[in-house]
This record gives structure tokens, sequence and C-alpha cells, in this order.
């Protein structure tokens, strides 16, 4: 048997507009539980590849008597590109199909686009992106919109063009109106607090430029065709200021900025700041906010020294929620000023020519790990927008897990790498958590029927960060009026109406005699993103009454992979337009006009739930001449 193999991802764009009938099921359990994301594809078009330019040619009469429009030829492959209303009804798909000569693949016609990489204006002066491997990330992940980043330092610059977007609000608080609304002490801190002062002010404003260049690394508001780019292109930036103009505070100044940031209900706190002896009280502040579940990235320091040997703080506590960031280089060495630690240190980031943003709408270039810890509090933002839940040692671990080894920083850290946002962002999802199930089964003892587009039933589910997801149907049901042979179909789709198919869950079957009863199966799976789903399953006749006797769809979610298990669906049979025959083994045999007999199978997809890879087959096989 030969195999044609295309490795893509097949989507079906087709939108389907079905009668809603059948009961919608209840929900008998709501779950709290993306393989990537499908690819984008022009709706309703696909390609078709022949075996040789007489089936091609043989191809163009059998359109023209199809639902199908002929769009394009591509002679170099033997191939035409072919077009359907993307409002048809699928059984308009499978039906053209079954008039095309034998072809050895179908495809979706895809849309493609550059790797995400932001059209602001300075982007190519960033060099740290693409080392970080952050457009790649960015395909995955670029949006945290409801994640609060305190940046603790010398304040922000919250009217810059390049940033006023992505300002923390305070929810609790009215601007302009002199009051202190939400009772904290602190009057009109719309955007954050100034703890310089002896009594606290609500303008975070920035007066040394540190803050905002920090501020425009996490969180720089991206792809606006303007200035610089940052990690997270929507998310929310608190200033926290207890620096002062010259870049100096104290121990009170920094424990007050921890406590408002905690209050405040921030997720992660950047520090680029540091120096001092051991405060317990700072240390026992810090432990305040790891109880909260918020995420301390410290900078680790800039006197060349080793934090084995000499602890910088805040960078050398111990405590849980603190990471360590050292600067690295464009050649992925240790920055020369940069602080090491092969056990104090986590994990390498870039603070060489960092160009971020500054105060007065101006743009520059600074070094330090002061530059280099916001990029990881910035992949951190990412990673707390894909999965809320995560908890600051959660989220630490992941980017210490995924950081690329650097022989250059080989023993001067704990992980000896140099994050990287893909592999973070890819890995991400994988919690320890325990699979979760939505279900609804049905029994229909009137022995309800269908004659016509139907729902079968439904289920609802949650997901509030993204998961495997695996969709089973089965169900039972014979042919209660009809005569000769009549199919049928079923599948999984996301709507009652309109709605689009999931990939390969489209199944068909036919019945040859009332009373006749066959069991209905579906599988898919795939990974999702957070967010509120409905699973139909759908059943349409043609020609015929159906009878069902009972049925269960089952959706289970799983943090990680199912170990790699391969679902199978099959997408359409291929047939022929002279003669098409069904045999027992599930092939189809055609004729061909020269009496050649051909037998050739289902177009299968193959996703592998570990990779998200698919593999689109078409079986077909010589078998003689009749």
């Amino acid at each position: 048997m030969a195999v044609h193999a295309l490795k893509n991802r097949l989507l079906l764009g087709t939108a389907i507009l079905l009668t809603l009938a059948g009961v919608d099921a209840a929900l008998s359990q709501t779950p709290t539980f993306t393989a990537p994301a499908q690819p984008e594809v022009v709706p309703g078009q696909f390609i078709v590849k022949f075996r040789d330019q007489a089936a091609l040619s043989r191809a163009r009469s059998a359109l023209a008597q199809s639902d199908f429009q002929v769009v394009g030829t591509l002679d170099l492959i033997n191939a035409q590109v072919i077009s359907i209303d993307p409002g048809a009804d699928i059984g308009a798909l499978g039906s053209g199909l079954s008039l095309l000569p034998p072809y050895e693949f179908i495809e979706p016609v895809y849309r493609y686009h550059v790797q995400v990489e932001p059209g602001d204006t300075d982007y190519a002066q960033q060099w740290a992106w693409p080392k970080i491997a952050a457009p790649a990330g960015w395909d995955i992940q670029k949006e945290s919109p409801d994640v609060v980043v305190a940046v603790i330092d010398t304040g922000v610059d919250y009217r810059h063009a390049d940033l006023s977007g992505n300002i923390w609000r305070n929810p609790g608080e009215t601007p302009g109106n002199n009051n202190d609304d939400d009772g904290n002490g602190i009057v009109d801190d719309v955007h954050g607090a100034n703890f310089v002062p002896a009594t606290p002010t609500g303008d975070p404003m920035d007066d040394n430029r540190h803050g905002t260049h920090v501020s425009g690394t996490i969180g720089a508001m991206t792809d606006n065709a303007l200035g610089v780019s940052g990690a997270a292109w929507k998310v929310q930036i608190m200033g926290v200021k207890f620096l002062d103009a010259n870049g100096s505070g104290t121990t009170v100044g920094a424990i007050d900025a921890i406590q408002y940031a905690v209050e405040k209900g921030a997720h992660i706190m950047n520090n680029s700041w540091g120096g001092g002896g051991f405060s317990r009280a700072l240390q026992d502040a810090i432990a305040e906010a790891e109880k909260a579940g918020i995420l301390f990235t410290a900078a680790a320091g800039n006197n060349n020294q080793d934090n084995d040997v000499t602890p910088f703080y805040p960078a050398n506590y111990d405590v849980p929620n603190v990471l360590s960031v050292m600067a690295t280089t464009e050649t992925d060495g240790k920055a020369a000023f940069s602080h090491r630690g092969a056990t104090t240190v986590d994990v390498g980031a870039p603070g060489v020519n960092i160009r971020s943003t500054t105060p007065g709408n101006k743009y520059d270039n600074f070094n330090g790990t002061s530059m280099a810890t916001p990029h990881v509090s910035g992949l951190a933002a990412l990673i707390k927008g894909q999965n809320p839940d995560m908890k600051s040692a959660e989220i630490k671990r992941l980017i210490l897990q995924t950081a690329d080894p650097v022989p250059a920083l080989t023993g001067l850290s704990v992980t000896g790498g140099r994050i990287n946002m893909e592999k973070a962002l890819a890995a991400n999802g994988c919690a320890a958590e325990p699979a979760r199930e939505a279900y609804q089964e049905f029994f229909w003892p009137e022995r309800r029927t269908f004659n016509t587009n139907s729902n079968v039933v439904s289920v609802p589910f949650n997901l509030p960060h993204p998961m495997y997801v695996d969709v089973t149907v089965n169900g039972s049901a014979r042919r209660t009026a009809g005569s000769g042979t009549t199919t049928f179909r079923t599948g999984v789709y996301t709507g009652a109406e309109p709605n689009v198919m999931w990939t390969g869950s489209y199944r068909t079957n036919s019945f040859t005699a009332n009373g006749e009863s066959t069991h209905l199966s579906s599988e898919y799976s795939l990974r999702l993103p957070a967010g509120q789903y409905t699973i139909y399953w759908k059943l349409w006749p043609s020609g015929a009454t159906m009878e069902f006797d009972s049925g269960t769809i089952t959706v289970r979610a799983f943090p990680c992979s199912a170990g790699g298990k391969l679902a199978e669906m099959v997408m359409a049979a291929a047939s022929s337009v002279e003669v098409a025959s069904a045999e027992p083994n599930g092939l189809i045999t055609s004729v061909s006009s020269a009496g050649q007999a051909e037998r050739f199978g289902n177009l299968t997809v193959r996703i592998d739930e570990k990779t998200g890879e698919s593999v689109t087959v078409l079986e077909n096989s010589i078998s003689g001449s009749r």
C-alpha cells in the first residue's frame, strides 16, 4: 500500500449552518481544567494534488459537476486550487470529493506571515528579543492584560506614549479628586505610589530614568509603530517608587513598596536594585510576598563579584520566590560587570546595550543586571497570563527549567544558562494537576428519530489555562425509514449554529436496511487556550430517518500531553467519477476508464498530542485489472 504523507496541520475552516434539534446536555461536572493554535487558512479553499496530468485533466470535468469552483492550477505539482462556499453544508465537501479522480492529498490553503516581530520603530535595535527566542514565544503568548507587574524602582513615566496604555489603574481610586478613596492612606494613588517622601504620595512619576527604562522592557506598548517592544505586549505596570532622583532608597521605603504591591494585587515584583547588608525585616517582607504567590525578580549586581562568596541583597535572600538574574551579552557571554554565583544566581538574561523607554517620550540604551531582570519579569508575566493559577515557585521553576544552557555561563549560575521565552511559554500549562472530565450521557426510551440536521448532545466546560483536550463520542442508532443505501454523517462541532467542525471529527457511514443498527464514534485531540467552550456532537442523515438509542460525549482535559497518543480522524473518502463501491475492508474500489481497478481508502489525519504535529495520509493502491 502506497502511503502519501503530508506533514501539516489540517484545518477545515468551513462554516456550517445546522438546524438546532435534540436536547442540549446538562453538565455532569464543571471542570476547571493550546497542540498549538490551529493555523490560519483561506476559508473554503483547498489544494488537491492529482497523481498525474491525466488525472488532473479528468478532474476539470468532474469539478464542473460539483459544488467546487476552480480558482487556480498548480501545474508544477499537478494540483488544482478549489473553492467551496464557506457557508455550505459539510456534506457538499464530501460529495464534491467523491466526484474527483484519485488524488494524492487535499489540504487547506494556509495563510503565512512573517514570524511575529513587532513593527516598533526601534525594534531592530533590540538585539535581546531574538536572542531569547521572543518572536517564537510571542507566537504562543504575547499578552497578559490581567497580570500586574510592580516595578519597585525610581518610578515610571506613566504618561510616556509607549507605556501609557499598559499602566496599571487602581480600581479603588478616583483620579484628581484629592481624596483617599480606597482608604489606604495615600491620596490619588491612581497608577501607583511614591514612598520617597516621609508622607507617601500617589504620584510615582520617575525623576531618574531607571524605572521607566525597566518598565519598557517589561511592557512597552508593542507593535504600535512606535519606539520599542516589551516582553508582554499587554500588561499592567504598577509604579512603586522608593528610590529617589539619585537612585537611592532605604529598607523602610523598600518594605513599604512591597507592602503596597502586595495589598494592591501585584503578581510579579521587579527589583532592579540592591546593596546594603542582610536585613531580616526586608527578608520577612519578601516572604510575605511569597505567601501571596508573588514572584520577586532581583538583579544579581554589577560589581563582577561572586554572590556565593559575598552576598548581594535582595538577590541573595533565601526565600523561594526570589529569582536572581545575571546579565549576558549579545554573544551569550557573562557581561563583564555582572555578578555570578553557582548556587545563588539563578539565570542569565540580556543586560548589555538594552534599548528601552526613558521619561519624556524618549529612549536610550542602558547596561546592567537592572536591564536583565525585566526581561525575566516580562516572561514571568506572560507565563502568569497563560496560567493564572501558577504560583511564584512554579513560575520560577519553569523559567529555570527551560533556560538555554550556555557554555560560557557554565558554573556561573544555578542553570548555567540564559532564559528562552519560546521554551518557557511552550512548556507552560503542564502544572502538576489531575486530568479533568466533563461529559453527558443520554438514553431515549421514547426512541427519538432524526431526519434532518440535528444536535445530538453537547457538553460545556471551562479551561482556566491552556490544556490538552480529548473529545470522544459514542452511541448507537438504526435506520427506521429509507430505501437502498443511505448515508449519514456525524461530527464534533464548536457551536450550535453557525459553527465550525473540529478538524478530523468528520465521520461518514451508511445503512442498507431498515432496523440495521450501527455503532457511532468519533475522537479528536488538540490543545486549546483558556476559555469557555461547548462541544456539540451532531448528526445529519441523507434520505433516511434514524432512531437513536443512546449516546455519550466525553471531554477530558490534561495539563500535559496524554503521552503522545495519536488521535486518528477520517476526513473524507476518496472516490472516482466512473465507478465506486465499498468493500468489506472499508476501502473504496474504483474502476478507471482504462479498466484498471484501483483501491484507495480514507484521507486520515493523525495528531500527536505531545508535539502537536499532524500527518495527513491518503491510503491507496493498485490491485490489478478487471
